[in-house]
């Protein structure tokens, strides 16, 4: 597919790619999303919001996986910097 051909493309010319996953069910996102826009998808207003009217399929092995569901923000925040730390992306200083 179309989605496949272009992760594949990131994967192949992005020297250091982390792949991270933010993941929600749709109706959480839609009961959060103030622009309305998934209203306007279910409506026929909007034709090309995925998850709505394309169907999202999420990263094959992410690096990390954030659940806004069931963290907070900041727990998400936190979730990201230990696995940069870990992996040795970025290096906290004290």
């Amino acid at each position: 597919t179309a989605n496949d051909d272009a992760r594949q493309h990131v994967r192949d010319t992005v020297s250091q790619l982390i792949v991270g996953y933010v993941k929600c069910p749709i109706k959480v996102c839609a009961g959060r999303d103030p622009k309305g826009l998934y209203a306007k998808a279910k409506s026929g207003e909007i034709k090309t919001l995925i998850g709505i009217n394309s169907e999202y399929r999420p990263p094959e092995n992410p690096d990390f996986i954030v659940e806004t569901n069931t963290q907070t923000p900041d727990q998400s925040i936190d979730a990201i910097f230990e696995y940069l730390g870990n992996t040795g992306f970025i290096k906290f200083t004290g």
